[in-house]
Formats: C-alpha cells, sequence, structure tokens
C-alpha cells in the first residue's frame, strides 16, 4: 500500500488476487469499493450476523468500511477479487 502525503492512510488497488489485513500492519479502519467484476470480503470475526470466514460478495460502486473494535488493528480480514476483479482500498492506521 502507498502512503498518502506521509500520513497514516494508505490506498491500493487490487487487481484479481487475495489481500489480508494482519494486526502487525496496524490498520484501524479500511474502507474497499468493487470497481468492475466480481469480489467479496471475510474474516475471522462476524460481520452483519455471518459466521466467521463467510465470503460476504461485493456490489460493483458500493463502498464498505470495516473498523476496529476497541481500537484493536484490524486482523484477519481478507479481500477477495481473485475471481477477476479490481477493487480500490484505502486505509488507515
Amino acid at each position: 500500500m502507498t502512503p498518502i502525503r506521509g500520513q497514516q492512510f494508505y490506498t491500493s488497488v487490487l487487481s484479481g488476487s487475495t489481500f489480508t489485513f494482519t494486526s502487525d500492519m496496524g490498520i484501524l479502519s479500511v474502507s474497499f469499493v468493487l470497481t468492475t467484476g466480481s469480489g467479496a470480503f471475510y474474516g475471522t470475526l462476524n460481520i452483519n450476523g455471518t459466521n466467521p470466514s463467510t465470503s460476504v460478495p461485493l456490489t460493483v460502486n458500493q463502498a464498505v468500511t470495516i473498523s476496529s473494535d476497541g481500537g484493536q488493528p484490524i486482523d484477519g480480514l481478507t479481500i477477495d477479487c481473485a475471481g477477476g476483479g479490481d477493487i480500490n482500498i484505502i486505509a488507515r492506521q
């Protein structure tokens, strides 16, 4: 990911692959949007009542924001567009 003007914000474009956030990255909030193709996200915690590791499909041009719980860094959140898609990501430490 690329820092924005030395700040603790990072941007990236994920294309046809997966990316997993781990606690050692120190990310407290992440927003992402599928711009083309197909994609999903999943993690180790429940998201809107889903079971952990249950894939949540993304919709083109509908942004998703995930924030940490209690100030702990996000850990085990995977964004996936390996099936053919592009996802814009912005994250904050």
